[in-house]
């Protein structure tokens, strides 16, 4: 879980939207440092920032925030949502996330790029064996989700189709987004939080498949894609991300609704270029039809300017005219 959700954009959102954004995105950033280290912090980011909102709009009320700084130690203290469980769950599960990505790139690759998915492996061994251990306090099913993140490179030697290369990865993501319900103390949302994970699940695969196409045909590579039709690839990915956005939708604390819907209509422009019509319904295709026709004007604008800055890490501020502040493609120092 890292970067294929979107996040409001400070000079196109409300800046209570922003705000509210933020206080979540460096709450996260301050958990990782809090229970982790000062460089954990950096392994914030927009979809492990998304599965705290998540957390936190099942509960019944909004968790108190902490006065507290974000990557800039020296910088105006600001609200931010990091001592919640909500907040440490995410934290933990990006650090297993990684643990897991660099494990899967050992396996993957070769030469030196092996190397360092080695060293860095290991390099981050305390950190998740901290991660596990707190996961493990909060019942979350680690045994289990590990286990699963193991077939998907199984299964991937079986060379299976679009829709089963993604099983072990969509039930995982479900698993996590679940026990995000579970923590906030919200039975009745656990098996629309576990359907919202397996959308984003089958995105983000689907997404790097696409992303590594080239690449893996070059290599000899697995990829999904290479044995599916480009137009069933599109429609799918279409209903998906607009399953995504339903499933998030009449969250337990309205307050924070309005971020989450930002963040997804912004993930659907984001993506647009991989959406098609096929068989979705009125509603979805106007919505489309609307997202397609706001990505030419976007593209009409000039570079540098509000667009991009609805797609980067926001943790800064911006400033004048709508331009994006450097740095926000990865992680910026807040203000």
């Amino acid at each position: 879980m890292f970067g294929f959700l979107s996040s409001p954009c400070p000079t196109c959102a409300s800046p209570s939207t922003h705000g509210v954004y933020r206080s979540f995105f460096c709450g996260l950033s301050g958990a990782l440092r809090d229970d982790y280290s000062p460089a954990a912090r950096f392994l914030v980011n927009r979809d492990s920032t998304f599965l705290s909102l998540m957390g936190a709009a099942a509960a019944p009320k909004l968790p108190a925030a902490v006065q507290s700084t974000c990557c800039n130690p020296i910088s105006t203290l600001k609200p931010l949502h990091s001592q919640g469980e909500h907040a440490r769950f995410a934290a933990a599960v990006t650090v297993c996330g990684l643990a897991t990505k660099l494990e899967d790139d050992r396996q993957d690759e070769k030469g030196l790029r092996r190397f360092v998915a080695k060293s860095l492996g290991q390099a981050i061994t305390g950190m998740t064996d901290q991660a596990i251990s707190l996961l493990n306090t909060l019942r979350f099913p680690t045994a289990e989700v590990v286990e699963l993140m193991r077939a998907q490179n199984v299964i991937e030697k079986e060379k299976p189709n679009l829709m089963m290369a993604t099983g072990p990865t969509e039930t995982a993501y479900g698993t996590i987004f679940s026990h995000a319900a579970q923590l906030a103390d919200s039975p009745g949302d656990q098996q629309r939080y576990e359907s919202l994970g397996k959308n984003l699940g089958r995105l983000v695969y689907w997404k790097d498949a696409h992303d590594d196409l080239a690449e893996d045909n070059k290599r000899g590579r697995f990829n999904p894609l290479t044995r599916t039709d480009p137009e069933e690839f599109h429609h799918r990915f279409a209903q998906a991300a607009f399953d995504l956005e339903s499933q998030a939708r009449d969250s337990r604390l309205t307050s924070l609704q309005p971020v989450i819907n930002q963040i997804l209509s912004g993930t659907l422009a984001r993506h647009g270029s991989l959406l098609t019509a096929g068989d979705l319904s009125l509603e979805q295709k106007e919505r489309l039809a609307a997202l397609k026709l706001e990505e030419e004007k976007k593209g009409k604008k000039e570079q540098g300017r509000c667009q991009n800055c609805c797609d980067n890490l926001i943790c800064c501020e911006v400033g004048g005219e709508g331009l994006c502040c450097l740095g926000c493609e990865s992680i910026s120092c807040c203000s």
